[in-house]
């Protein structure tokens, strides 16, 4: 109870123009697991996608707890990507901190913290955010 398991699969030609017109195989695969319960939540995505001759990946791993259930909830998230495996030292890395406030099911403020590091060349792309929502 509170698991659920996915895979997908994606097979499929595009053509792309760089100077002439070619057409090249692109291929994505994808697994990910979520659990839930009252206050706990784990979830993860591991993916893989080769555009002829480029081969990509990622995965990310998130949990989540209720401090106060229904209302007050603090996410934990790492993530990493690799646009291209054949080169060296272009992987980002993601950490994140986020609290949510939920004042009832449909509306929430959001604050939270992202950290993200290049493996080669730094940039200064870290950000606080404030979000508030509201759902009907």
């Amino acid at each position: 109870k509170g698991l659920d398991l996915g895979v997908s699969n994606f097979y499929g030609k595009d053509s792309l123009t760089v100077g002439t017109k070619k057409l090249i195989v692109r291929k994505r695969t994808g697994f990910e697991v979520n659990y839930e319960n009252k206050r706990f939540s784990a979830r993860g995505e591991y993916i893989y996608g080769n555009d002829e001759p480029t081969n990509r990946g990622g995965y990310y791993v998130q949990t989540g707890y209720y401090f106060i259930p229904q209302k007050l909830q603090v996410i934990f998230r790492f993530d990493q990507y690799d646009p291209d495996s054949s080169k060296g030292s272009n992987i980002s890395t993601l950490y994140v901190a986020d609290v949510n406030y939920y004042f009832n099911p449909l509306t929430r403020l959001q604050i939270g913290y992202n950290l993200k590091k290049e493996e080669t060349t730094q940039v200064d792309n870290d950000y606080l955010q404030f979000q508030f929502q509201i759902g009907f």
